[in-house]
This record gives structure tokens, sequence and C-alpha cells, in this order.
């Protein structure tokens, strides 16, 4: 297969992703997938990944102190993780 056809074949794909609709579903399974590597191991152990909807990342905490230390770094989570993602798709962060 030439450069060309995948080159071709990359843009229907992310054409269909798009006109789909399936972008949140596939940037939440991959930030899923690396949430360990992502934010780390002591953080992955109380914070874990629950949705992604409309912009939004649900997190759920194991106790309110996690909770808070995962507010104090919000943006900073955003921020690596619209990195991870390749765009900017996570607006905001809820946590419960």
């Amino acid at each position: 297969m030439s450069s060309d056809n995948i080159h071709s074949l990359k843009e229907i794909i992310n054409q269909l992703i798009e006109l789909k609709d399936w972008g949140e579903g596939i940037a939440f399974a991959k930030i899923k997938e690396e949430w360990i590597e992502i934010v780390g191991e002591n953080f992955a152990e109380h914070i874990e990944p629950q949705k992604l909807k409309d912009g939004v990342l649900h997190l759920k905490a194991d106790s309110s102190t996690w909770r808070t230390e995962m507010l104090i770094r919000k943006q900073l989570l955003i921020d690596k993780l619209n990195s991870f993602c390749g765009k900017n798709i996570i607006k905001s962060i809820k946590i419960r």
C-alpha cells in the first residue's frame, strides 16, 4: 500500500469519526487504557475516570482528601489529558 493510500485512509477514518461523533468515545477509551501512565500510579490508585460526555470528564475519588487533591490539580490534568489526546477535547472535570 502506498503512502498516498495510507494517508487517504487516515483522512477517511478521521472524517468518519467526526461524522459519527465518536471522538469522545475514542478519547475516553485511550484515557482509561493509559490512565496510570497519564496521572501516575499513586493518583490512579485513588481516582478513576468514569465517563467523558460533552467535553466533561467525570472522575470518581475514593475519599474527600483525593477529591480535594484532584480539584487543586484540575487545570493541570485537563492540559495533560488534552495533550495526550492531541486535541482540546476535555473542557472541564467533575469529580465525585
